[in-house]
């Protein structure tokens, strides 16, 4: 039992950024690594809003918006890549807005 304790406490925690385009999957993405942030399991470097199924200015928002909802305010959101590497047809920015909308009105 002390092997493992002394393992335990000797191990580092990984560092972590974060890379993801915050709809419902990542937001929710979001609070779990929060809850591992704040537990020390590992450290939350930043977080790099990405276009994706939405434009980047909402991404941005998106994961501004959800950081500090979880208690990751000190951890900084950044502004990644404007578009998908690979072409794909967007989605409707107004569904995708208010389907994260009911998400977030859901999990309060």
């Amino acid at each position: 039992m002390q092997e493992v304790h002394k393992l335990d406490s000797e191990r580092r925690r990984p560092n972590v950024i974060l890379d993801c385009d915050p709809g419902i999957d990542d937001a929710i993405a979001l609070h779990l690594i929060a809850d591992e942030h704040r537990k020390g399991v590992l450290w939350l470097d930043g977080i790099v809003a990405v276009a994706g199924n939405v434009r980047l200015d909402f991404t941005g928002r998106n994961a501004a918006f959800v950081a500090h909802e979880v208690g990751l305010g000190d951890v900084p959101v950044v502004r990644g890549a404007v578009g998908p590497i690979v072409e794909r047809e967007a989605a409707d920015a107004s569904k995708s807005s208010q389907r994260f909308k009911d998400c977030l009105t859901f999990a309060r």
